[in-house]
């Protein structure tokens, strides 16, 4: 071969590699950038179920904690008077709220302190029920730390469906329904 030959045949396979690098290069690019789209996809469905969780999450807390605060001013109640006026009433609201914010395991722990608190309340009015005023006061409490179990749950709930309270006990195994 004289080196004419060789000069052709060294720019041809020069050509071919230079073109090969080129289609591997913009090949590995497509892959990049899709791959890059996809991720950028997945952080944005991320970044909506947080904000969705975030929005869902705060009006329930605040729910939950205003819960709890009427419910410890009933049970405050009934300690010192042996009976219950309109804590009840903001109770009640206040529980109205939960059933509607949800979900319904803290909505069933919420109207299980109240039927409780109301309970207590018509047993306090019986000598029996002030003999055992301290069991009947105790199991109130207990009530509150489970709904409170309850609510932490519900707080930090993902969306991924509903969760055992405990070992799948109900969260009230007391009560009948």
């Amino acid at each position: 071969m004289d080196a004419a030959w060789v000069g052709i045949v060294g720019v041809a396979l020069g050509g071919v590699l230079a073109g090969a690098t080129g289609v591997a290069t913009s090949l590995i690019s497509a892959r990049l950038a899709k791959a890059q789209i996809a991720a950028q996809q997945d952080e944005a469905v991320r970044l909506r179920r947080f904000e969705s969780l975030k929005e869902r999450r705060e009006p329930r807390q605040k729910a939950y904690a205003e819960f709890l605060d009427h419910a410890q001013a009933a049970i405050a109640s009934l300690t010192l008077r042996g009976q219950v006026g309109a804590e009840m009433s903001d109770l009640g609201q206040a529980r109205a709220v939960i059933a509607v914010l949800g979900p319904q395991p803290a909505k069933e722990a919420a109207t299980e302190v109240v039927r409780a608190i109301m309970e207590a309340a018509g047993r306090l009015r019986t000598a029996e029920g002030i003999a055992n005023r301290s069991g009947l006061l105790s199991s109130l409490g207990e009530l509150l730390e489970d709904f409170t179990e309850v609510a932490q749950r519900a707080l930090e709930d993902s969306g991924e469906g509903p969760q055992p309270i405990r070992s799948g006990e109900p969260p009230h195994p007391s009560s009948e329904e």
